[in-house]
């Protein structure tokens, strides 16, 4: 067997490349969309979420 038929038989050569990309980072909600699943998810009321949404929007 010459060089080239063994090395055929074996496993073949593989190029890998990796980039390092930018990855964008979460972003925090903003307090009024907080404050929307809240009021959304029944963990306040309509009274506490206007008053809330009030607060925020001064």
């Amino acid at each position: 067997m010459t060089d080239c038929e063994d090395r055929t038989q074996t496993s073949p050569d593989v190029l890998v490349f990796s980039a390092d990309l930018p990855q964008k980072k979460a972003q925090a909600p903003s307090p009024l969309a907080v404050l929307n699943h809240r009021y959304a998810a029944g963990e306040i009321d309509r009274e506490e979420f206007e008053r809330m949404k009030k607060e925020l929007r001064e």
